[in-house]
Order: C-alpha cells, then structure tokens, then sequence
C-alpha cells in the first residue's frame, strides 16, 4: 500500500510496503485468511536488505497468519501461543509484500490492504511513528545529495548512525574490526577523528561513485486507517 490508496503493479504481482521500528517494542503483523490460488509473500527485510523471514501462501499461511516480531535482545515472553516469534536481526527494518496475479485477481486489492501492523501491548507508543529518519538530526536532507553535498561526509554520517542504532549482524571479524579505520564504531556511530588519514579523501569522494546505493533519508509509512500500510 502507498500513501492516498494506490496499490503498486509490476508486471505480474501487485506490491506492499511497510517500513518498521521497533524503537517501541514489538510489532504484531497480522494477514487474513486467503482462499484463493494467488502466489503471495511478505519478507521480512532487516535495515541492510537481508532477508530474515517470509510469510506466504508457500509458507502455510494460507489460513491468516499473526506474526510477532521483536527487537534484537528481546528476552520477553510470547504473549499469545498463536502468535508466531519472529526476531528481527536489526532495530529498523521494510515488509515487502508480493501478490501475483491469477487466480481470484478480484479478491488481491482487499486481502492486501487488510494486512496490519501494529505496536503491540505498549501503552506508551500510541500508533508507528508516522516518519523514521535514517540521519543525524541535525541534517538536512540537501545535506546528504550525493552530487552537490554540503558536507562531504554527510553519507558516512548517516551510515554511522544506522550503523549505531542496528548493530551489522551480518559483518563478520576481521572486517569488523577494520571498520573503525573508516570511523564506523558501533558505540558511537561516525567518528571522524578516527578515521586514518589515508581513507579520508577516499571517504569524501566515494558517495559520489557510489550514487547508486540506496540510503533511506525519510521514509514515510501508510495512514493509521490501513494499519501503516
């Protein structure tokens, strides 16, 4: 689901999208029943794009599926046996829905956009933020344009602070232990001082040869109506 009520189409499988934190405690997905032939799957997407979980017509979920997913950490107890435990790898994350065409084609747009997401059992988070900013608070979105930047380490800034907040479970020693040369600590996110001399000119130009990697600046989520989608 996108903003005003369209549903995405590529080709042949109709598209939803939900960007999620889990700043406020678990989430609980939630999809109806589906009765149809249709193809459809929702993967679960950490904040670097690894896949750590699929929910789906081929994943037997068929019959609705209630879907809990819980922050790194998470030492709570499930609070419903029909709930299925997910553990998110990273604090910030997408669902990406896919439906194919064929089938009940009629039945795709209303079993889609009766999917829900929501914060679960936590009086003090009113509903899913209705933005979540991968940056320094400080930066501006001009700031972080790879081909006229204010300031040229606005990128590593922003790779820092998502790298702070999520941890980066899928790096493994040595070259872990190599990324605070680039000034990318987990503690603190970016630090330019420690940056060897070295790799700081190469820091400065590489966002511009790396145009096409996907940063998310500001990433807006479905009205509450739909469920965030």
């Amino acid at each position: 689901y996108v903003p005003g009520g369209a549903v995405d189409f590529n080709g042949g499988a109709v598209y939803s999208k939900a960007f999620t934190t889990l700043k406020y405690g678990p989430l609980l997905l939630t999809t109806p029943p589906f009765e149809y032939d249709n193809i459809w799957t929702i993967n679960f997407y950490d904040v670097y794009g690894q896949v750590y979980h699929t929910v789906g017509k081929q994943h037997g979920s068929n019959g609705g599926a209630k879907v809990y997913i819980v922050p790194p950490g998470w030492e709570g107890e499930l609070p419903n046996e029909e709930f299925e435990l997910v553990r998110s790898p990273t604090i910030e994350g997408i669902l990406l829905g896919r439906t194919l065409v064929g089938g009940n084609n009629s039945a795709v747009r209303p079993f889609d956009l009766a999917w829900t997401l929501e914060v679960y059992d936590n009086p003090d988070a009113e509903s899913l933020p209705e933005a979540i900013r991968f940056a320094y608070p400080e930066a501006s979105i001009s700031a972080g344009d790879w081909q006229t930047p204010q300031d040229p380490l606005s990128f590593w800034k922003l790779v820092g602070e998502v790298y702070r907040r999520n941890g980066a479970w899928h790096i493994q020693d040595p070259l872990k232990r190599l990324l605070p040369t680039l000034g990318l600590w987990e503690e603190y996110g970016f630090v330019q001082a420690s940056v060897s001399p070295l790799a700081l000119d190469a820091l400065k130009i590489a966002p511009y040869y790396a145009n096409r990697i996907l940063t998310a600046k500001w990433i807006n989520l479905g009205p509450k109506e739909r469920g965030y989608w």
